[in-house]
């Protein structure tokens, strides 16, 4: 009597006990049967932290919602008046690693401001739309072989006002889809700074500008680079790029970006994007942006775009 009662009471009890060890980690499985030596088990996630990873992918996505005040001065990109305006950022980020020896990063970045007029007309301002990649191969003393890749383009059209009368001279095309396409890509050296950031230089580099929308030359003379009758101009020469990224204070974020391109035959051209961010709370933050563009074949004045703005953003 005693072994049946046995018998369906234990069987029960033992079977839990060997379903609770087959899943449940080293640690859960030592607990369950005190000190006895169990063997790690890397597929189960809390002992993966015991094994080496070779390959790890990472993603960040965030997104966030503001209004926005930008000044401009000498903007010869798009109608150059001061605006108030609701403003879309989304950034998409992402990095292959191979530990210690290869890493793979991009990063997506889209920010569009719109402003609404009572007559129903709308001014999109800024817009600007760029991938990049960069594919690192690491070598001592955090130095590194980089092939940088950027290309950039706006979505929509811009238009600056001429101030003559009549539909086809109040304003003219001033970019478009794809007009102008930017492509920048180099490949050098790169010394990662360990917190802080990185700095590439590319000893061979090359820049690609397409013109698509052929309406650009209406007002005559070669435009951004590009001569009239043609679609595009190649240059080759040589770069450097800095990327600071950095966050302190658990709510302060700086990112600092600048790409020199220098054609052999002609005078150096810069970009240059800062961002300050401030998070107030959880989902709310304050921005403030400024953009410096100098490129010879359209101005000889530095053209700058500085921007506040309070908004809401998330990040995933």
């Amino acid at each position: 009597m005693a072994s049946a009662r046995w018998t369906e009471n234990g069987i029960p009890v033992i079977l839990a006990l060997i379903a609770g060890c087959l899943s449940c980690g080293s640690a859960g499985q030592e607990l369950m049967l005190g000190s006895a030596s169990v063997p790690k088990d890397p597929f189960c996630p809390s002992d993966t932290i015991l094994y080496s990873v070779t390959w790890r992918i990472t993603h960040k996505l965030d997104y966030s919602l503001s209004c926005n005040v930008i000044h401009y001065l000498n903007w010869k990109q798009g109608d150059p008046a001061n605006t108030v305006s609701l403003l879309h950022q989304l950034q998409y980020r992402w990095q292959i690693e191979k530990q210690g020896s290869l890493q793979f990063t991009g990063t997506f970045t889209h920010d569009l401001g719109m402003l609404w007029f009572p007559d129903s007309l709308t001014r999109i301002r800024p817009d600007d739309n760029s991938l990049e990649t960069n594919l690192l191969i690491s070598l001592p003393r955090r130095f590194s072989l980089s092939v940088l890749s950027r290309m950039s383009t706006a979505i929509f059209n811009t238009y600056t006002e001429t101030g003559s009368p009549g539909p086809e001279g109040a304003r003219i095309l001033a970019s478009a889809f794809l007009t102008p396409f930017i492509w920048n890509f180099s490949g050098g050296i790169g010394w990662t700074l360990t917190g802080f950031g990185r700095i590439d230089l590319g000893l061979s580099s090359a820049r690609l500008t397409w013109v698509k929308n052929r309406a650009l030359f209406r007002a005559g003379g070669p435009c951004f680079g590009v001569a009239e009758g043609k679609s595009h101009l190649f240059e080759y020469g040589l770069s450097f790029h800095m990327l600071v990224d950095r966050e302190f204070a658990d709510r302060f974020r700086w990112t600092c970006d600048l790409l020199v391109f220098r054609n052999y035959h002609k005078s150096a051209d810069l970009s240059l994007k800062n961002i300050l961010t401030a998070r107030i709370t959880g989902f709310l933050k304050i921005t403030l942006q400024s953009k410096i563009v100098y490129e010879r074949d359209i101005s000889r004045h530095l053209q700058t775009e500085s921007l506040i703005s309070l908004g809401f953003g998330v990040g995933l």
